[in-house]
């Protein structure tokens, strides 16, 4: 009897261990909250692909400065261009999902892959037919926390 327990608890010291190590944290980590993101940044470099009307894919890495976000602490912001253009939007951020809705990125999600105190980093894909059809990383630094 005492047999069959050791082999019954051997076994089941297995099973435990063959789970707990089969398991991994698929979190993403958490890039910042909501207050971090309050303030204006300006653009500072952008890099991304897109497949032309001929389906051949254009790519880009450069220095950008022709835009700032705003981010207000009531949920509303704006991008304000080099050319006097302005675009409002409203945003949200909780637990790493960043949603907003600016009109020059419809049909695309937007996710925050890098926020800090002095850097933002985007990554934009556009989809089309349910295929990417452009994506894009614009990196922003923080001109002021206050908006």
């Amino acid at each position: 009897m005492k047999t069959l327990r050791f082999f019954g608890m051997a076994l089941l010291m297995v099973l435990c261990a063959v789970n707990f190590a089969a398991c991994s944290d698929d979190d993403e980590p958490i890039v910042g909250t909501s207050q971090d993101l309050i303030g204006r940044w300006t653009l500072t470099w952008i890099k991304g692909w897109e497949f032309d009307s001929d389906g051949f894919k254009d790519t880009w890495d450069e220095a950008d400065d022709g835009e700032d976000l705003i981010f207000k602490a009531d949920g509303t912001g704006r991008m304000e261009s080099q050319y006097g253009s302005e675009y409002p939007f409203n945003w949200s951020f909780e637990n790493n999902v960043f949603k907003w809705d600016y009109s020059l990125y419809n049909g695309c999600t937007t996710k925050i892959i890098q926020l800090d105190a002095e850097k933002l980093v985007f990554e934009i894909t556009e989809y089309y037919d349910g295929e990417i059809d452009s994506q894009e990383i614009n990196t922003y630094k923080r001109v002021s926390s206050v908006n």
